[in-house]
């Protein structure tokens, strides 16, 4: 029987909430049998044994070696490079299960962006971690019907 959900955490060292900050502590706070839980964000299930199985994230922030990444910060660093007028990442996990950032790219027409060019651009703007290891170029970012870009499709076809 699958327990799909969201972890919370609680404890002693869990903060009571973010300094003057209402709007944010309603969003990532929740109160449950008269404890504060932090919502983590991650998706979790409990398989037979009572282990926690890590599913991913729920947002699009990106947990690498211990890292958390905002998946928009990376793209708009990307997008800050002339030739590119569209760019979206995703997390992939490489054959050992470690997460790794790849990245799809749109180029400016009759424009020549090599990987190494976009790689030194990153490396101007972003901490190593933040570097997409894979890029890959494509004519157009999938679209959903609402005209957003359609990450599921993306992982599919990376």
């Amino acid at each position: 029987i699958s327990k799909e959900g969201e972890l919370l955490i609680s404890g002693a060292n869990v903060t009571k909430g973010y300094w003057n900050r209402e709007d944010l502590n309603a969003t990532v706070f929740k109160e449950q049998d008269g404890k504060i839980y932090y919502k983590t964000g991650d998706r979790v299930d409990l398989d037979t044994n009572g282990n926690l199985i890590y599913l991913g994230r729920f947002d699009r922030m990106i947990k690498k070696r211990g890292y958390r990444i905002e998946s928009e910060e990376v793209e708009q660093t990307l997008m800050n490079n002339k030739n590119i007028i569209e760019a979206a990442i995703i997390e992939s996990k490489d054959s050992d299960g470690y997460s790794f950032i790849k990245a799809f790219i749109v180029t400016r027409p009759n424009t020549a962006v090599t990987v190494l060019e976009i790689k030194e651009h990153c490396q101007k703007l972003l901490p190593p971690y933040m570097i997409p290891e894979q890029i890959i170029f494509i004519n157009a970012l999938p679209k959903t019907s609402s005209g957003k870009v359609d990450f599921k499709k993306l992982a599919a076809e990376g």
